[in-house]
C-alpha cells in the first residue's frame, strides 16, 4: 500500500530490481510526518488556502490534509 511506503520514507528506483544498502541509503528520502497544526497556526486563511493548492498540485496529500484540517478547525470556531 502506498500509505505504508510513504510512512517508511524510502523511495526506490523502479528501474532497478537489485539495490545494495548503500544504494538504498543514497536514494532514500526521509519524510517528516507533519504534526497537527505545526507551523500553520501562524498563517492566515488565505495563506493556508494557497499552501493547500500547492500541496495538492505536488500530490503531497498528507500535508494537504493537515492544512485542510487547520482551515476546518478555524471555520468551526467562527460559527
Amino acid at each position: 500500500h502506498e500509505s505504508i511506503l510513504n510512512a517508511a520514507g524510502i523511495i526506490m528506483d523502479e528501474g532497478s530490481s537489485e539495490s545494495t544498502d548503500a544504494d538504498i541509503r543514497s536514494d532514500s528520502v526521509v519524510k517528516e510526518k507533519p504534526k497537527s497544526g505545526s507551523g500553520y497556526s501562524n498563517m492566515t486563511i488565505a495563506e493556508l488556502e494557497e499552501n493547500l493548492k500547492t500541496a495538492i498540485a505536488e500530490e503531497a496529500y498528507e500535508k494537504a490534509s493537515v492544512i485542510r484540517d487547520e482551515i476546518n478547525r478555524r471555520s468551526k470556531g467562527k460559527k
